[in-house]
């Protein structure tokens, strides 16, 4: 789909007041230049469905703000991509009320298999651990993951994909010149040197505000064919981004959690009230999406472990296991437990968390 509008044109058209995505869309794709348009608003049709009788002249149009943002763009080699060029991601351009410009910050590749991961700021060590396995999964599935860059299970799922090898998207609320904090902006620069890249629908200056991350969310689901909400309290911000997705006819899954936890209040209602799906593992959503795994369980093989070893092994897994419970389980004098432990945490096979608790890595 092609336009003879100017780059310039149609990002003016976005930093105009009162025009919607939606009517810039429109405008664009139903006239073949923006002067014919400009004409054409001198229209009393026109002049209602704006509100303004006086919006369209050439006087009232930012080129030269539009001018400065591509030229911003050029210089820090961000990609500005319409909604009418071929690299504009297919399944956005499907969504009620896509963006008619999106800005991009390293590689945007193909998201034919992709799912959104997100979730609650404050995770809890269970939301951060079901992350690092379903975004695991996904990756070795080569399956795109998508999120919002926030802390929490945001972050985890960028950075559990990043470590996996996969190909992560984080979408923002503020335009690529504004990201913030500092470890939000190691956090992006990791992302892009992995290959993967940052998007946002806004202007390269824009500063963050609340309305810009519920369309943030919008975004966030419109990209990939399912979403993954990992952890969310009862008021949560991606339980929108489940209502987004669910609007879009995307797939909506939920991470079921312990009844009394209330991180997990949003997503057992998410599940409650069959709005999503209960993912009890990564198989579950990969195989419904038709994605297939290449891995069929996250066992280690035991070969190449001595006795102790095994031991040990056999009473780990994805859940955390206090030490004393290992100890317990394997009846071993607790210093050739510790370092047993210590020598399966060095060669990678196991991961220790605060309060010694342990789990297979």
């Amino acid at each position: 789909m092609a336009t003879k509008f100017e780059l310039r044109d149609i990002i003016s058209l976005t930093m105009m007041k009162n025009i919607s995505n939606r009517n810039v869309i429109d405008i664009v794709s139903n006239n073949n230049y923006l002067d014919d348009f400009i004409r054409k608003a001198d229209n009393p049709k026109y002049k209602k469905i704006f509100h303004q009788e006086n919006l369209f002249n050439s006087s009232s149009i930012p080129f030269g703000l539009a001018d400065e943002e591509i030229m911003n763009n050029e210089k820090k080699n961000y990609k500005i991509i319409t909604f009418w060029d071929e690299n504009y991601p297919a399944r956005l351009k499907e969504i009620y009320d896509p963006p008619a410009v999106i800005y991009v910050s390293g590689s945007l590749k193909d998201l034919k298999k992709s799912i959104s991961v997100v979730g609650t700021r404050a995770c809890s060590v269970y939301g951060k651990l079901a992350t690092e396995q379903f975004v695991t999964e996904f990756v070795n599935s080569g399956v795109a993951v998508v999120s919002g860059m926030a802390y929490g299970i945001d972050s985890a799922a960028h950075t559990t994909a990043i470590e996996k090898g996969g190909y992560t998207i984080a979408v923002v609320a503020f335009g690529l010149d504004k990201i913030a904090p500092s470890n939000m902006k190691k956090q992006s620069q990791k992302i892009i040197d992995s290959g993967g890249a940052v998007l946002t629908a806004y202007s390269s200056q824009t500063v963050a505000q609340r309305g810009y991350f519920l369309s943030r969310n919008r975004i966030i689901s419109g990209l990939t064919s399912a979403t993954l909400i990992v952890e969310s309290s009862a008021k949560g911000g991606s339980l929108w981004t489940a209502k987004f997705a669910l609007d879009q006819n995307k797939e909506v899954y939920a991470v079921p959690g312990r009844v009394f936890d209330e991180k997990s209040q949003g997503t057992n209602k998410l599940i409650k009230d069959n709005i999503a799906q209960i993912a009890l593992n990564p198989e579950i959503i990969l195989t419904d999406l038709g994605y297939k795994s290449e891995i069929s369980n996250n066992n280690i093989p035991t070969n190449k472990f001595n006795e102790t070893e095994t031991l040990i092994i056999n009473s780990l897994s994805k859940n955390p296991t206090h030490i004393d419970e290992i100890s317990e389980l394997t009846q071993l004098d607790m210093s050739v437990l510790l370092v047993n432990l210590l020598n399966l945490e060095f060669n990678g096979n196991i991961r220790q968390l605060t309060g010694k608790y342990f789990i297979i890595n």
